[in-house]
């Protein structure tokens, strides 16, 4: 490069010089109004680019991350939740809510009060008094596959845990007591009962007869459809002995007309 082009070096260290000395004069930025504004509003364009592109990876983040459940609460919610929640509503005749499959709010709770896992149960209804002295409990379930031996086993203590606490604390002669020790469990056709309450065994009745106005006998809903039932079960009772009744589907409307004397009942006893 010759020395005397414009483009030497000296030349381009002296505009260097002389812009810088524009800009700051004794160690201060001096700007124009007009420069500012320019400076500014570069700064802000700047900082808003950069929260857009903020925003929209959130936004993708959060589209990728977040899964679909659209069809979750019409899978979650089985084809009898309706008949049960109707069947236990018309049955409870104290304060006590119905939970359902309908109205879950708290049921795992609630549930584990009967030693019973939610996740264990297709559908179900229930009025639950969680207190021990208490005598006024009403469960209908609808075990997966499976699990009907180890609810009913459940149950059963449970039953036998609020007898123990009666005994415990010298409440036998209570009327609460004598209801607890008439408590029962019943299978019918695949639903899984227990009625821990005045006149159990009319209680029990009742439901009984709900269920088959509802259209459920022999027809028990599971996942993916309904299993096709002919045989109903009692658990054992204080003896230790256990029943089998087989009830046919056509047996079913003398059944709601009066008490079969094909039924039978159980509670559970103290260990």
């Amino acid at each position: 490069m010759k020395k005397g082009n414009k483009f030497n070096i000296n030349n381009i260290k002296e505009k260097v010089k002389q812009l810088r000395d524009k800009v700051y004069k004794d160690g201060k930025l001096q700007l124009t109004p007009m420069q500012l504004k320019v400076v500014a509003g570069c700064s802000g364009l700047i900082v808003l680019i950069a929260l857009i592109v903020v925003l929209v990876a959130i936004a993708l983040n959060s589209s990728i991350n977040t899964p679909d459940n659209s069809m979750e609460v019409e899978e979650t919610i089985p084809p009898d939740t309706a008949a049960l929640d109707e069947v236990l509503n018309e049955t409870v005749t104290s304060d006590l809510e119905v939970i359902s499959n309908i109205n879950n709010e708290q049921s795992d709770i609630i549930l584990e009060t009967v030693g019973v896992d939610i996740i264990d149960v297709y559908s179900y209804a229930a009025a639950i008094d969680s207190r021990l002295e208490s005598a006024d409990t009403i469960v209908i379930l609808n075990p997966k596959e499976g699990k009907a031996e180890d609810i009913k086993h459940a149950l059963s203590n449970y039953i036998s845990k609020k007898q123990r606490y009666f005994m415990d604390n010298g409440l036998t002669e209570t009327e609460a007591y004598r209801v607890v020790q008439n408590g029962l469990i019943d299978e019918y056709y695949g639903y899984i009962i227990l009625i821990i309450q005045e006149n159990a065994s009319q209680i029990k009745q009742s439901i009984r007869n709900g269920i088959a106005l509802h259209g459920l006998v022999g027809r028990v809903p599971v996942e993916g459809g309904y299993a096709a039932l002919e045989e109903s079960q009692s658990t054992v009772n204080n003896s230790g002995a256990e029943d089998n009744i087989k009830e046919s589907t056509e047996g079913v409307e003398s059944a709601v007309e009066a008490e079969g004397t094909e039924e039978t009942e159980c509670t559970g006893g103290v260990e």
